[in-house]
């Protein structure tokens, strides 16, 4: 994980574990997370390997290098921050755009398309 300033990125290849979420999401959500993110210019949507979920899971990993980024030693962006989880505006909007309903996978709080 890297350190990008506001925001944490992956890349393939590295060796410390990352700590992260799951989200179950149909097609529609999936493609308003693309847009979010920024696919195919800032991030691009790959299979990860998820312990100890055993399914197939999408991550978003950097689409390019980013050699001026710090390494987040510990591979938690939460604890590297010191902030505490925020289910923000942000996530609202991407709830919004795909027109359906959003557990937060960290807190719990209910994110509804219609807030």
């Amino acid at each position: 994980m890297l350190d990008l300033g506001g925001f944490p990125g992956i890349v393939n290849g590295g060796t410390t574990a990352i700590t992260g979420d799951v989200y179950e999401a149909d097609e529609e959500m999936v493609a308003a997370l693309d847009r979010y993110e920024g696919v195919p210019r800032l991030y691009v949507r790959e299979m990860v390997a998820v312990v100890p979920f055993t399914g197939p899971c999408w991550g978003y990993v950097l689409a390019r290098p980013h050699p001026e980024a710090n390494v987040v030693a510990s591979g938690d962006w939460v604890k590297h921050t010191g902030r505490g989880h925020d289910c923000d505006a942000e996530a609202q909007r991407v709830v919004e755009a795909a027109g359906a309903g959003w557990a937060c996978g960290v807190c719990g709080n209910q994110l509804a398309a219609d807030a």
